[in-house]
């Protein structure tokens, strides 16, 4: 049977060794570090509608039509 570091290794140049932490899954902190992101300050750039468009009723239309096909079930 194959391991993840048989098949990693295909992919690599020949003689290219895998770091040892390869597989080591980073802690969300380490992760946003890495990245170079930080946590949210503005609550307003995850909601809304898509950025410089007026609200056109398409959200509202969806909660309407889920809320006729609940009350018809």
């Amino acid at each position: 049977m194959e391991t993840k570091e048989d098949q990693a290794t295909e992919a690599l140049p020949s003689g290219a060794p895998l770091p040892g932490d390869f597989w080591q899954a980073m802690s969300f902190d380490e992760l946003a570090a890495a990245q170079g992101v930080g946590p949210i300050t503005n609550i307003d750039a995850l909601v809304g509608t898509w950025p410089g468009e007026a609200n056109d009723g398409f959200e509202e239309s969806i909660h309407r039509l889920r809320r006729a096909n609940i009350r018809a079930a």
